[in-house]
């Protein structure tokens, strides 16, 4: 929260030695803030537990909220922060799931979620937009 890039990152990683293989840490502003081994039952009866191909690693995160930013729905509204997601998409691609808030138009002091864009982490391409610009009026 607080700006556009965001400053909370939850990184989670395939971990031999941990119960359910992942373990999670939290960096705040750069620092790491805590380390968690999380049960993820859930996910380990799904394909979600798997590690993503690091061969379609491509776009970071920086790169992936510039491209959502282009998009002409947000052409006219001030956005101020995002919630990014480094997902499994559809064919078992990495795909960012970026979540966006805007200022409100007639009240610039409050902001308000307006949707989310998929964008692929191989390619950059906007595969999916869910944005609601008239929830900024």
């Amino acid at each position: 929260m607080g700006g556009l890039t965001p400053n909370i990152w939850h990184v989670v990683y395939y971990d031999p030695d941990a119960t359910a293989k992942a373990t999670e840490i939290k960096f705040a502003a750069g620092k790491k803030i805590s380390v968690k081994r999380p049960v993820r039952i859930i996910e380990l009866g799904s394909s979600a537990h798997r590690e993503l191909p690091k061969d379609k690693l491509k776009i970071d995160s920086d790169k992936a909220l510039a491209i959502a930013k282009k998009e002409p729905l947000l052409e006219k509204l001030t956005l101020t922060n995002s919630e990014m997601r480094l997902e499994r998409g559809e064919g078992d691609l990495p795909v960012w799931k970026i979540k966006l808030w805007a200022a409100k138009i007639r009240k610039p002091s409050e902001t308000v979620n307006i949707g989310e864009i998929y964008v692929t982490a191989d390619d950059g391409k906007v595969i999916k937009s869910d944005l609601k610009p008239n929830r900024a009026d």
